[in-house]
């Protein structure tokens, strides 16, 4: 019976670290992303995960799309998303689960002539370059 107990305390012991280290269901993640592409072509962009999909939506330059969602208990959360202008497309990674302690609850993409670029304070990661 002692033994049963102690079993039960160090589950969930273990289960409550698990859940305070990680982001906080009360502030769901967002992804935004913006066209700020140079020429006055409009941005298609569609994406999804594998439980949910943000549908396919038309940006013009300087307009912006924006979701939030909450993480899976895992890390296992992947948005993607497919980009298309003028003839070019690119995919990219929008949100992974497993890079939450890097992206915080907060995932800010520009689109531009060249590719799609995360914004980290004052700096663009380049994350992906159009395909024709």
């Amino acid at each position: 019976m002692m033994m049963m107990m102690k079993r039960k305390l160090v589950v969930l012991a273990a289960t409550l670290l698990i859940m305070a280290a990680r982001p906080s269901d009360a502030f769901p993640s967002t992804v935004y992303i913006e066209n700020w592409m140079t020429t006055d072509r409009a941005l298609s962009a569609h994406c999804r995960s594998r439980d949910s999909d943000i549908g396919e939506h038309s940006l013009p330059m300087g307009a912006h799309l924006e979701w939030s969602f909450e993480l899976d208990m895992f890390d296992r959360t992947l948005f993607w998303c497919d980009l298309a202008a003028a003839g070019e497309w690119l995919r990219f990674d929008a949100y992974k689960g497993k890079d939450s302690h890097k992206l915080g609850s907060f995932a800010h993409y520009v689109v531009k002539d060249d590719g799609v670029y995360l914004l980290d304070g004052e700096n663009e990661q380049l994350k992906g370059q159009w395909n024709r």
